[in-house]
């Protein structure tokens, strides 16, 4: 609340997980912030539908302090083209991955009785793939929620590089991590990160709100403008006339 306020900010964009905005966390962040920010608006979506390949079923919050700029928002809606396939983001033939046993995977899946009921359709999945399940923080975890690459013989899988990974959640090329944070915790901050196709076409919203709101301003200035630069002017009757 503190850094928020310390901000100066007209907006405030947030995401999380669905279940966090029933949580008492939220519930007292959004009191405290209420006098400065009494305007909230809110959406689900789901990654996928905005091109992803990788399901991430978030909620998105925005909060303003004009009114204004609150009825010139709106969330984006879900664009239509081609969807890519799980081939255009892996890495080249030549880099060099470590791949491990199906069967072994499956007999240790087979014996823990809290993994027998959960589906599989999209734990390995191929080059051809359209769609992986949520990437999550531990994602370099054995487990029937993560999505694992297949060797063209289905015998063998691996985990998607880091690189993948990016690529998946559209992460800029100009982005970097430091070089003293070690692999394990890169990949804990991407599953932790955001899609970045969603967070982009909500910022655009915003940046059409600011422009709205700007112009808006902008015109009631001008001819407040144009009213004092001319002030005076003449009636019928030859009379100048001073103008309120």
């Amino acid at each position: 609340m503190k850094i928020i306020q310390s901000s100066n900010a007209k907006a405030i964009f947030m995401e999380n997980v669905p279940k966090f905005y029933s949580s008492e966390s939220f519930r007292l962040l959004k009191d405290l912030l209420k006098n400065d920010f009494p305007y909230w608006t809110e959406k689900q979506i789901e990654s996928f539908e905005f091109g992803s390949i990788a399901r991430r079923n978030r909620k998105y919050v925005c909060a303003f302090k004009e009114q204004e700029m609150f009825y010139s928002f709106e969330f984006p809606k879900a664009p239509n083209g081609r969807r890519k396939k799980l081939k255009d983001f892996l890495d080249p033939k030549n880099v060099v991955h470590q791949w491990k046993s199906v069967e072994k995977w499956i007999e240790s899946f087979q014996s823990r009785d809290a993994w027998k009921e959960r589906n599989l359709d999209k734990t390995f999945v191929t080059e051809q793939a359209q769609e992986l399940n949520c990437i999550p923080k531990r994602y370099r975890s054995h487990c029937a929620s993560n999505s694992y690459v297949l060797n063209k013989e289905k015998t063998h899988w691996r985990f998607l590089s880091e690189n993948e990974i990016r690529k998946i959640l559209h992460v800029p090329e100009w982005f970097s991590f430091s070089e003293h944070i070690p692999e394990w915790r890169r990949y804990e901050m991407l599953g932790q990160s955001v899609d970045v196709r969603v967070v982009s076409a909500i910022a655009n919203q915003l940046a059409v709100a600011f422009v709205k709101t700007a112009n808006s301003a902008k015109n009631i200035v001008e001819k407040v403008r144009d009213s004092v630069i001319n002030p005076v002017s003449i009636n019928e009757k030859g009379q100048l006339e001073l103008v309120i």
